[in-house]
């Protein structure tokens, strides 16, 4: 996947520099980081800081270097179509936003990983099944269109707002953590989506399916909690409290209700929502301990 990644970033003229958090301590990424055409700094940092962590990491790093305008953060098993960092950069700036997406697809062509879109029929389109960008294109036009959280498969940056608005979280471990640095980044700014920019999210196969205690099971657990603290305890996240019961029905759909996925939602809520603690920090981290006894230690 990072092979595929890096692949995809040759021909992208914006890029000055990559650089690879490597959580999972291995020696092959580090080889692979050194067989690259462009720079690449490889940071193997002193324990796995979780998602956020690792991602507060890279741009700390990347901070370093005072002519760094911009970021564009992928996950690994993302990558860029052509034109595709150029696109996104120069929407983000011919919009004057602080943060922006493109559209995500899946391997066979769809959009997933959609944002918060703030205009109704950009938001509405944007959900229907098995869509394509000629297809929200057509309905909703090319133009950027605000939004007030994004996931982040693929999420860019000014260097501007975050030496202003701080580092992603890396108290949440796993999960949610791009869901409360996008509300807190748009809380002030502006962050938009850029539909003439497309990459894609190739994810591997869900390991274990949708069976309890699975990894997919267990990081669903993580995002309820996660998600219960940020919309009930920060101010900027309030705005997603409303979707936060659809989150839980969500998961009782695709685990079944039962006495182990009603006393896991109860958990979740309890940690997050009523002691106020994310899943990565002492008194919260009843789910990460779960996870990690799965040997998923290096998911991130």
């Amino acid at each position: 996947m990072l092979r595929t990644l890096f692949g995809s970033l040759k021909e992208a003229r914006p890029l000055r520099k990559v650089i690879v958090v490597d959580n999972g301590f291995d020696a092959e990424t580090e080889a692979i980081c050194q067989q690259q055409p462009f720079p690449v700094l490889y940071h193997r940092p002193e324990r796995n800081l979780g998602c956020g962590g690792g991602v507060a990491r890279g741009l700390m790093l990347g901070l370093q270097d005072q002519a760094i305008t911009h970021f564009c953060c992928f996950d690994d098993d993302a990558h860029a179509t052509p034109g595709a960092l150029e696109t996104l950069i120069g929407g983000m700036i011919a919009a004057e936003a602080d943060l922006a997406v493109p559209l995500v697809l899946t391997a066979e062509g769809y959009i997933c990983w959609p944002p918060g879109l703030l205009e109704r029929q950009a938001c509405q389109t944007i959900r229907r099944n098995r869509l394509t960008p000629a297809q929200y294109r057509a309905a909703c036009g090319p133009g950027p269109v605000p939004f007030s959280w994004a996931p982040w498969p693929v999420l860019a940056l000014s260097a501007r707002a975050v030496r202003e608005r701080g580092y992603p979280r890396g108290d949440f471990w796993l999960c949610a953590e791009d869901l409360e640095y996008t509300l807190r980044l748009t809380y002030r700014g502006r962050g938009v989506l850029v539909p003439a920019a497309v990459c894609c999210h190739l994810p591997p196969p869900t390991s274990g399916g949708d069976h309890l205690e699975s990894p997919h099971y267990l990081r669903f657990c993580l995002m309820l909690q996660n998600c219960s603290y940020i919309s009930t305890r920060l101010p900027h996240a309030r705005r997603i409290l409303r979707n936060l019961p659809g989150n839980y029905w969500r998961f009782l759909r695709t685990f079944g209700c039962n006495p182990a996925t009603m006393r896991d939602i109860w958990l979740a809520w309890w940690r997050g929502g009523v002691r106020g603690k994310p899943a990565g920090i002492p008194g919260g981290d009843g789910f990460k301990k779960r996870f990690l006894n799965l040997g998923h230690g290096h998911a991130q």
